[in-house]
Formats: C-alpha cells, structure tokens, sequence
C-alpha cells in the first residue's frame, strides 16, 4: 500500500519525508542504488554507498590475504629464531594458542577493513583526506611487510 502523499509541505520543510522502518532496511539489502553521490557538486560531502567498485572490495580481499600471510610468515620466523612478536597482547596469544593468535588477528583485520570499506567516502583531517587513502596506505604496509618477512627468511 503507497504512503499517502502529505496534506500540508510540514514534513519536506522539516527535512527528510522518506519512512526509514524495517521494512526499507529490508528493501535495501536487495535493491541497492547508489553508488556514489546524487550530484557531483556534493563530493565534499561524506556518503556511504550501497555498492562497492571493484578496486576497492579487490584491495580489501588483498588486505585480509596479506595479513593472514602475516600471521603465518610470523609464525615460520619466531620458530626459526630469527624475529620476536612485539605486540604483547600478539604475544600472549601465540603463547597461549597459535590458532587463536591466527582468528584473533584475522578478525581484528577484517573488522577494521569492513569498517574503513563502509566509510571509504568519508572525510578526515578536516576535509583533508579521504577514509578510501587509508585503506590503501594499509595495503602497502602490508605489502611492505610482507616483503620484508621475505627478506628474514631468505626467499
């Protein structure tokens, strides 16, 4: 059944006229729309999208496979020797369980990707820098330090 339309122009003054229920939630997890931002003149303004382009989800995936590389590369050089994990909760937790030390960096990785993911189009710094900037200063940190666990192992 449609909405009926609004007698008096109250609700558009007053901003927003859409409903925001259950039921629109429902509505957008599977009839996603927007991209990006209604009118190009807003792209200073922070957004959130419904639907992600391809490098961004590409770089996220890479992200999460370079940090469980991490873990393992980690794991390979503390048995042999030649490096110590610095981070002493990272510590206790391969001490304690090396499985767990595993699901517990995993999930904190994926959670805080997921997180700069959805807010890629925010702004930070005061309109200084884009969310999206520090999804890929964490790919090549992690890109660096892969190669540089490379370097420890003599590959």
């Amino acid at each position: 059944m449609p909405h009926p339309l609004p007698t008096d122009h109250t609700e558009r003054e007053n901003g927003d006229r859409r409903t925001h229920d259950f039921r629109s939630f429902l509505h957008s997890l599977y009839k996603r729309r927007r991209r990006g931002m209604r009118r190009s003149a807003d792209g200073t303004i922070s957004h959130y999208v419904d639907i992600y382009d391809k490098t961004t989800v590409w770089i996220a995936v890479t992200i999460t496979l370079l940090s469980c590389t991490d873990s393992l590369l980690t794991l390979i050089l503390i048995q042999n020797g030649r490096a110590t994990e610095a981070n002493p909760v990272m510590k206790a937790l391969i001490d304690s369980d090396t499985m767990l030390f595993i699901a517990v960096k995993a999930a904190l990785t994926i959670l805080c990707i997921l997180f700069i993911v959805a807010h890629k189009n925010f702004w930070l710094f005061k309109n200084r820098l884009r969310a999206k900037y520090i999804l890929l200063a964490t790919f090549i940190g992690y890109a660096s330090l892969i190669n540089y666990e490379l370097v420890l192992l003599n590959i």
